[in-house]
């Protein structure tokens, strides 16, 4: 659970390198700046008319005279004459050069420029693509700064992401938006029906399947995903989820409650089987795959307590480990994973007791840290907590490590009913969702915690809660570079979204939206 701290002489090599041609280009930019006066009124620091061999690009002090990269810390005047002085005339082309607006020319290996060692004015470059260049500060007397919108960075403009909004409707509604990340709103792009009210939903690797459940109905859906569009279509027929596995039970052992409550369902590693976790019905299910990919049929299952709530693979796991947080008996089960046949063995189970009573503790979703494997973070909806776990693959065994408060310490009342956790792709701050109720008719806004992990002993602290913008936030998603996460609030009817500061982990939000009735999870597609 330690970062890796690079030196100057190993990770920083190159920056280091980078930094004395810096202060070379530097000094040839001031004396350029000084002792030039052939084109001191062709080339200005507004940017100059892009895509002409005499005309910079990037200007006198932003890009030189070459429109194969400027003299953007390359060119003639602020670092030797074009494909003359060497090698590394402007520095590297990752930096500035092709990717920020210049492309390498002919006249030196790599013209672009190193802007974002130099703060020099490269970035705009030397391509017409790019524009009159944007960046850089000007060198003294050289002229203005290019107005904005003039030139372009060389920065590529975030993708919209695809977000998926799955409600507990009559009908099954799943939404489908593209949410733009620089106006910050969402676009409507389709909807789609299961027919049943929606619980959950995951996609394979390839996301061109999504299996959705519902929790009030016994059925699980495959609907097939087009990776372009998005658009989805239902594949197959439905596969029933009964309350109790074929033959248990014998003559008249059929319970009286006869819906499962499918709350979640995974997807094994090998993509063989789908696993679901039942309310109700407190068995976790494993369901083969047919060759389409469809849920086909009911292989094995296993009850080891009341109420199982989720079902996580451990990454990287040897042995096919599986965790399932059974709420109702304050206990989370590890399972071995048989992906020759689809069987589930018990290997231990571990009780999840924060206050050393008999009082309902309540685990309810866990997660694994994505680096740290051995760190396994458990949110207990009852309680309202997070416990800390190291988890040994070898022997299936959880032993806990520390518990924090779920909620703000300003918060008193009973009702905290924590629904959902995850940890950022970066592995430093864990997020959680708390409902403060889970009544048809409750009202109060929920919140978002923010929690730092601390990089020795992975143990939680603090950071911020953020109000969820509406009523029961039931289940939120991270984007997968951790910049963008959406919650959807099942009693207000309608998603948030928030920015992320991947360096904080604090979040700002942008917008909240009215979405399908009743929002049961998200789903965000893209980088």
């Amino acid at each position: 659970m330690r970062r890796t701290m690079w030196s100057c002489s190993e990770g920083y090599v190159r920056s280091c390198y980078l930094g004395h041609w810096a202060l070379i280009a530097g000094a040839l930019a001031l004396f350029a700046a000084c002792g030039s006066d052939d084109d001191d009124n062709d080339d200005v620091a507004s940017g100059g008319s892009a895509g002409s061999a005499s005309t910079a690009t990037g200007g006198k002090a932003t890009g030189g005279q070459s429109n194969t990269g400027g003299k953007a810390t390359g060119g003639a005047s602020t670092g030797g004459a074009p494909g003359a002085a060497g090698v590394e005339q402007g520095g590297t082309a990752p930096e500035a050069g092709a990717s920020t607006g210049g492309v390498p020319g002919a006249a030196g290996v790599e013209q672009g420029g190193t802007a974002p060692e130099t703060g020099g004015s490269g970035t705009g470059g030397g391509s017409a693509a790019a524009g009159a260049g944007a960046g850089g500060m000007p060198s003294a007397g050289a002229g203005p700064i290019a107005e904005a919108g003039q030139g372009g960075t060389g920065v590529t403009p975030p993708t919209p992401l695809m977000l998926y909004v799955a409600c507990a409707d009559t009908t099954g509604s799943i939404q489908q938006y593209a949410l733009d990340r620089e106006a910050w709103a969402v676009t409507p792009v389709g909807t789609y029906t299961t027919g049943v009210s929606n619980s959950w939903a995951t996609l394979n690797a390839a996301q061109d399947r999504m299996y959705v459940c519902s929790r009030t109905e016994g059925r699980i859906t495959t609907l097939s995903r087009d990776t372009t569009t998005g658009a989805l279509t239902v594949l197959g027929n439905p596969v029933s989820v009964p309350m109790q596995p074929p033959g248990v039970g014998g003559e008249g052992g059929a319970p009286a409650v006869t819906n499962p409550a499918t709350q979640v369902v995974a997807l094994d590693p090998s993509e063989q089987y789908l696993l679901a976790a039942n309310f109700n019905a407190n068995y976790v299910y494993v369901y083969d795959l047919a060759g389409n990919r469809t849920v086909r049929s009911l292989v094995d299952s296993a009850n080891d307590g009341l109420q199982s709530h989720q079902v996580v693979f451990v990454p990287g796991s040897r042995r096919g480990s599986v965790l399932v947080p059974y709420r109702g008996s304050d206990l989370i089960a590890t399972y071995r994973f048989d992906a020759s046949d689809g069987s589930l063995t018990l290997a231990r189970t571990e009780p999840v007791d924060d206050d050393d009573t008999d009082a309902t503790t309540g685990p309810r979703h866990l997660v694994v840290h994505p680096t740290w494997h051995e760190g396994v973070y458990v949110l207990n909806e009852v309680a309202g907590t997070i416990d800390l776990f190291l988890y040994d693959d070898a022997n299936g065994t959880l032993t806990p490590q520390s518990t924090v408060s779920s909620v703000p310490p300003d918060y008193t009342s009973a009702d905290k009913f924590a629904s959902e956790i995850a940890v950022a792709p970066s592995g430093d701050f864990v997020y959680v969702s708390n409902r403060y109720g889970t009544a048809a008719g409750v009202t109060t806004e929920g919140s978002l915690g923010v929690f730092a992990v601390d990089v020795e002993s992975g143990e939680l602290s603090a950071i911020e809660f953020e109000g969820s913008r509406g009523a029961l936030p039931r289940h939120f998603m991270l984007s997968s570079d951790g910049k963008v996460l959406v919650v959807g609030n099942q009693n207000s009817n309608n998603i948030a979204v928030f920015s992320v500061d991947t360096q904080s982990g604090e979040l700002t939000h942008q917008f909240t939206r009215d979405v399908c009735g009743t929002p049961f999870f998200v789903q965000l597609i893209g980088d």
